[in-house]
């Protein structure tokens, strides 16, 4: 995934709590950025992630989370996942790999995220097959199928963002001296502690 998006980590989590955790799980290093509770914003007796803030093009921008009132300021980004827990056998992020692969080639994502997404969940399955003729009938060429890995969880332990003055984030630039991705990007929330 991370040769198609810029992968974020974003939990609702205490970064003491989520960082070394993040770090265990984290040993190929493969999203760009980790933002924590005080990235979020205190809405209705809840922590929101607010898409907005991220400095980052909303039409290019899937949040992938459990939680709905976590994505609740920009629902058009949102791919909904069911909560894990403990279950070795769960294949969910393996059934949405292809499915964020074509939403990447659409140039806005939100209409087709709102294609596949009703009441808050997603049969990943149906949406892919959905999207492969969406993409199929615009392009008028077959997307050949391959199976993917989805193993982009956790990202590098290093600067993130800074407050603006403004309450929006800004991304660090990285080495090359560039601080927005080429790439669209997607923001994985996967627990709260």
């Amino acid at each position: 995934m991370q040769s198609i998006f810029e992968v974020v980590i974003f939990t609702a989590s205490l970064a003491i709590y989520a960082d070394p955790l993040l770090d265990e799980i984290d040993t190929k290093r493969y999203a760009s950025y980790r933002l924590f509770r005080e990235h979020c914003m205190f809405y209705g007796n809840t922590f929101v992630k607010d898409l907005s803030k991220l400095g980052r093009n909303l039409k290019d921008t899937i949040i992938v989370d459990n939680s709905p009132n976590s994505y609740v300021f920009q629902p058009e980004n949102a791919v909904p996942i069911l909560t894990w827990i403990d279950d070795m056998s769960d294949n969910k992020l393996k059934e949405l790999a292809p499915v964020l692969e074509l939403l990447s080639k659409f140039e806005d994502v939100r209409p087709f995220i709102k294609k596949i997404v009703k009441y808050d969940k997603c049969d990943y399955i149906q949406a892919e097959k959905e999207l492969r003729n969406e993409f199929e009938e615009r392009k008028g060429t077959a997307l050949e199928s391959k199976d993917l890995l989805f193993d982009c969880w956790v990202s590098p332990k290093k600067p993130l963002v800074k407050a603006q003055q403004d309450n929006s984030l800004a991304f660090k630039k990285n080495s090359s001296g560039e601080s927005a991705p080429q790439s669209p990007s997607i923001i994985f929330s996967f627990f709260h502690i």
